[in-house]
């Protein structure tokens, strides 16, 4: 098998791959906010430590959920980005202007992301503590940064600074093609 369909089959079944990643990041918040007890601390920041025995009830249901979805939103948009890359390097355009953008948007999205986790924390004790009596109601920020955090941050710069990499090799081809 040569390079070129190697890379073709790598970026066709890195698509179905994201694809399907897509699909769980829409699915399992949906599941876990809908369960009639949901699962403790898997990705709802925070709130079935904040609400500990009491009830669960369908507005807070739907503001946890759109809370959760807040980072998974821009975590979407990335994956989708990501999954146009693959697709234009399957069709042997990596250096086309499409992919310059899809990177470019990884990468916003990404540090978006970032920022939306951090922003969820506080807004999700606030959601689940806003009908607790006067003195038992919660605001919790939270300072820091997490390992994963830090890596997803700094991968999306990364993504930034690759499309700016791909935009200036692809002036310069265009650059040499003009001189030959």
């Amino acid at each position: 098998m040569t390079k070129a369909k190697q890379t073709n089959l790598i970026s066709i079944w890195a698509g179905y791959f994201l694809l399907l990643a897509i699909g769980l990041c829409v699915a399992m918040p949906v599941l876990i906010w809908t369960l009639s007890t949901p699962l403790v601390n898997l990705g709802n920041y925070g709130a079935m430590a904040i609400l500990g025995e009491r009830e669960l009830a369908l507005p807070k249901r739907l503001m946890g959920l759109s809370i959760t979805m807040l980072p998974i939103t821009f975590l979407l948009i990335a994956l989708y980005n990501l999954r146009r890359v693959f697709g234009e390097i399957a069709k042997g355009q990596a250096f086309s202007d499409a992919n310059t953008r899809a990177l470019h948007m990884v990468g916003l999205a990404g540090c978006a992301m970032i920022l939306a986790q951090a922003i969820a924390w506080p807004l999700m004790s606030l959601a689940m503590s806003y009908d607790f009596p006067a003195g038992e109601r919660i605001f919790s920020i939270s300072l820091g940064a997490s390992p994963g955090g830090l890596l997803g941050f700094f991968a999306a710069l990364m993504f930034l600074v690759l499309a700016q990499i791909l935009q200036e090799a692809k002036r310069n081809a265009q650059d040499l093609a003009m001189i030959v």
